[in-house]
Parts: structure tokens; C-alpha cells; sequence
């Protein structure tokens, strides 16, 4: 009988590590995508950042306004990413094989590699633009 039971969840477990590698392709794929927009909103800030170092401001207060508003920009998708996952996993709770969908340890991986990403995909360009010379940022356009 548990041979039975088991040949009869193949489909289901295929669809369920499917799943799983999807998932796996969408948070690498959100993350490429993550640092191209956040990396684009610091590029376009390379001429503030040359007033901000031209007038007196170190290197901390200038990283601190990029971050923080790009920070903003991480916490709502964050939020909207929670608020749309929440009952994707509840409608997918049915096939789970006996997982846990709310897991946390799987919502804060989530959450953690998010956050990873947009603090990589903000500091790496806010660095880059940090190295600029404050007059070739301010000639830049």
C-alpha cells in the first residue's frame, strides 16, 4: 500500500521540486533585477553626490541619503513580495506533500537575500560614485 501511495505522489512531489526551482530562478532573477534598478537610481544621482562632496559632506552622510531612500524603495517590495506571497502559498498549501508553506525559515531566507541584494546593488554604485572626483561629477551629465 505505501508503495501504491507513493507511485501515486510522483506527479506531485515533480511538481513540487519544479516549484522549488522556479522559485530558486525567480529570487536570482529578482535579484539581477533589483540591483539594475537600485544601480540605475544611484547612477543618476552621481551629480548630487558630487554637490554633497563638493560643499563638505563625508563619505557616511553621503551614503546614508542614497541608502536610505533606496532602503525605502527595498521595504515596499519587500512588503508588496510578503503581501502577494502570502496567498500563493496558501493556494499552493494543498500540493505541499506535507510542508509547511509558512515556514519562516523560508520566508526569512527570502526576506535576508532581498535585503542582501538591494545593500550590494546600492553600496557597489554609491562606491563607484563616491570615487568620482566632486568636479568631473558635476561636469558629468
Amino acid at each position: 500500500m505505501a508503495s501504491a501511495l507513493a507511485a501515486d505522489r510522483v506527479g506531485d512531489r515533480f511538481l513540487t521540486h519544479l516549484f522549488g526551482v522556479f522559485g530558486i530562478v525567480g529570487l536570482l532573477l529578482a535579484g539581477a533585477g533589483l540591483f539594475g534598478v537600485l544601480a540605475q537610481v544611484v547612477q543618476a544621482r552621481t551629480r548630487e553626490i558630487g554637490v554633497r562632496r563638493a560643499i563638505g559632506a563625508n563619505t557616511a552622510q553621503v551614503v546614508h541619503a542614497v541608502a536610505g531612500n533606496s532602503a525605502r524603495l527595498v521595504l515596499w517590495g519587500l512588503l508588496a513580495g510578503i503581501a502577494l506571497g502570502v496567498p500563493w502559498a496558501m493556494l499552493l498549501a494543498k500540493t505541499s506533500l506535507g510542508l509547511n508553506p509558512f515556514d519562516p525559515t523560508i520566508f526569512l531566507t527570502v526576506v535576508t537575500l532581498v535585503l542582501v541584494a538591494g545593500a550590494v546593488a546600492v553600496l557597489v554604485p554609491t562606491r563607484r560614485a563616491l570615487g568620482i572626483a566632486p568636479s568631473e561629477a558635476l561636469r558629468a551629465e
